[in-house]
């Protein structure tokens, strides 16, 4: 009898053969060799597929361009926390541009999990407080891209999207980095000129109505300023200026300014042309002098006001004089439009002036009002406007316009008329603003480009990401979630506790035959 009772001897381990051993032995190491391989042709070709639907994370073929094509290394400095809900967008972009160029590289720096590391690239990069060393502004900056001396800062606001019901953060944030990329590598950086000497809004000034934060807009996005006195310095003064800005002279130019500005912009500059009239003594608008500057670009400015009076977009408890305007179909306005269907973006413009463009002219509109709009060549009469005017005389009208100058290399020089308000402090401290500081920002990146430089900016067509129920869908998926869903379970966990029951009864009776035949 063996010594289990059953005549059959204890069990001995079965020898594998050698053979067998020798071929496991070598499938093991080939799927190790394959996956050292792998690894190393994945090193040597840094490949990523983009599965989603929408390809948000395929740069543009305009960043690309620009990735392939870089003149050195750059450095994308990181200083976000990797809680932070952009961190992970924000590191899959990257990702896919450091595929598309092995001269760029990511140094991420956790402020949460490293502080003295953070506070010492803070140091090595030269911001304190919010501001760089050689003084450009840069508060709360997320990445700073850098290559040799040269660094540009990008913001929250500078990548965050403009519109909540419709984000698109992935362009934004591309848009603003192949700027970033273009600005590394420019030979000479450009500088923006404010002039003086027709009391105009001073760039020193910090109240509501001052043109401070314009400036520091400015510095934050590379661009260095200076100011010029019209009455006293010679056109050499403005000879280094890509970018000439008259910030609402609030008397009319001297001939003398104005021959300095028509030299400048037929040889070199730009020009920011903001307000265009002031109101004379009896209340009559007039103009300060803007119109040979105007028709070399093809504009024409009538000295007036233009007064909103649907309520849709006028804001209340003025006259109409500050209301919200349509962009128009324009390079400047790309990353303002939605698709079709949709409501567009609006900026806020206040004391506009009509404009219009002269008759062959190269003139594009920016900014249009509403066709509920009337205009006033004497502000005294906006305190006797009839509430609700004839709507036979209302209209649609130009605010902000584009115009261009001839040059003789063939060039052409570009301006812009705008309302003052889009550069006033007041403009860039109201967070509801966003979109107006979105259309100054592309306004002067427009004026300051080279020609074939500029970085168009390409939102793209994301697909929703809400749901649209009706009521009676509503309660449909709310009897499915409170009722059938609950259900189910229950049914599910009967089932496995009848199944396990039956399952034990089975086993106790199978125990029992076989204590009987033992």
């Amino acid at each position: 009898m063996s010594e289990n009772g059953f005549g059959v001897g204890p069990s001995q381990p079965r020898k594998l053969p050698k053979r067998r051993f020798q071929l496991g032995i070598l499938g093991v190491g080939s799927i190790v060799l394959f996956a050292v391989l792998a690894n190393a042709l994945a090193v040597r070709f840094d490949q990523r597929w983009d599965v989603t639907a929408d390809k948000r994370y395929t740069p543009a073929p305009a960043l690309r361009e620009i990735l392939h094509h870089l003149r050195g290394p750059v450095i994308v400095v990181v200083l976000l926390s990797r809680a932070d809900p952009l961190s992970p967008t924000i590191e899959q972009l990257l990702l896919s541009y450091r595929s598309e160029s092995r001269l760029l590289t990511v140094d991420w720096v956790d402020p949460d999990r490293d502080e003295t590391r953070f506070l010492s690239k803070q140091a090595e990069l030269g911001i304190a407080a919010g501001r760089t060393e050689d003084g450009q502004v840069t508060t709360d900056a997320l990445l700073v891209l850098v290559s040799k001396s040269q660094k540009y800062f990008l913001t929250v606001e500078s990548i965050a999207g403009l519109d909540p019901e419709h984000s698109d953060s992935g362009a934004s944030f591309e848009h603003a980095f192949a700027v970033g990329l273009k600005s590394l590598f420019r030979e000479q950086k450009p500088q923006v000129c404010f002039t003086l000497g027709h009391r105009e809004l001073s760039i020193s000034d910090q109240s509501p109505v001052g043109i401070s934060r314009f400036k520091e807009r400015l510095e934050r996005d590379a661009l260095s300023s200076k100011s010029v006195d019209l009455t006293t310095e010679g056109s050499e003064s403005l000879a280094s200026c890509s970018l000439i800005v008259i910030p609402s002279p609030d008397v009319p130019l001297s001939e003398r300014a104005i021959s300095l500005l028509r030299e400048s912009v037929t040889a070199r500059s730009n020009l920011l042309l903001l307000g265009g009239v002031v109101p004379n003594s009896d209340g009559k608008l007039q103009s300060v002098g803007f119109e040979p500057l105007a028709k070399l670009a093809g504009i024409e400015l009538l000295p007036s006001i233009v007064v909103e009076y649907d309520d849709r977009f006028r804001l209340p408890n003025l006259f109409g004089e500050t209301f919200f305007a349509t962009p128009a179909e324009h390079a400047i306005n790309r990353g303002l439009m939605r698709g079709s269907g949709d409501a567009p973006l609006r900026v806020v413009v206040s004391l506009a002036p009509s404009l219009s463009a002269l008759s062959g002219s190269r003139a594009l509109p920016l900014l249009l009002s509403s066709r509920k709009t009337l205009v006033f060549t004497d502000v005294s009469d906006l305190s006797r406007a009839k509430p609700e005017p004839d709507e036979a005389k209302m209209s649609s009208h130009i605010v902000a316009i584009s115009g261009q100058v001839e040059r003789v290399r063939g060039t052409a020089g570009k301006v812009v008329l705008a309302p003052t308000n889009l550069v006033q402090n007041r403009s860039f401290e109201a967070p509801a603003l966003v979109v107006t500081q979105a259309f100054t920002e592309s306004v002067v990146s427009w004026l300051v480009a080279e020609p074939g430089q500029e970085v168009e900016y390409l939102p793209r067509s994301e697909r929703p990401r809400g749901l649209e129920l009706s009521r009676s869908e509503f309660h449909e998926l709310l009897r499915y979630v409170l009722f059938v869903m609950p259900s189910a379970v229950l049914l599910l966990g009967l089932g496995v506790y009848l199944r396990r029951r039956n399952d034990g009864r089975r086993a106790r009776s199978r125990d029992t035959r076989e204590g009987r035949s033992s």
